[in-house]
């Protein structure tokens, strides 16, 4: 990779690895002059993603997190709506984000579910795109936030099912849950 940064004539980079490199990954692009497309989400650590930032800001390059759900045609147009107000104020959100995944889609990567190289579970690694998807829409900064997460089916060390209630300082209430047990 160190090549491929030193190239003039590579513009950009796309980040397609496990979770847990994508920060140290997207630094050194941005410390190499190179803009960035890289895969969700863009760091585990909150922490460190200040500091990417930061280099992706020092060293003037772009830096987008792919997060396709908001090109859906029908998410589209529904921001649109809220931003027209043809619905009138927000008062409840919610987002559901229940899928499957057997034991063998754990076992097919070694970074699967593991706190290091995934960052999380159901939320993190399948349900970030609803929960980017909700915050997008209402446009809006979390007042307050309360959740439960668990590990309750699945042989792993992340959480396989959670829920949250999120307060938006505009008032609006949102209900998050997400599972990778549901058939």
């Amino acid at each position: 990779s160190n090549d491929l940064l030193a190239d003039p004539d590579v513009d950009a980079v796309c980040i397609c690895t496990p979770s847990g490199t994508h920060g140290v990954l997207s630094i050194a692009a941005a410390k190499a002059g190179k803009h960035i497309l890289c895969e969700k989400p863009i760091e585990i650590r909150a922490e460190k993603i200040d500091e990417l930032v930061a280099e992706v800001e020092k060293h003037n390059v772009k830096m987008q997190c792919v997060y396709q759900s908001r090109f859906d045609p029908i998410a589209v147009k529904a921001k649109k709506a809220l931003e027209s107000g043809v619905f009138g104020k927000v008062l409840m959100a919610s987002v559901y984000m229940k899928y499957y995944r057997a034991t063998d889609y754990y076992k097919s990567a070694g970074w699967r579910a593991t706190w290091a190289y995934d960052g999380g579970g159901c939320l993190m690694n399948q349900g970030v795109h609803g929960i980017d998807l909700i915050l997008w829409m209402l446009g809006d900064e979390i007042e307050s936030l309360y959740g439960k997460a668990a590990t309750m089916a699945r042989d792993i060390p992340v959480e396989d099912t959670a829920a949250a209630l999120i307060k938006m300082k505009s008032g609006a209430i949102c209900i998050i849950e997400g599972a990778t047990t549901a058939y």
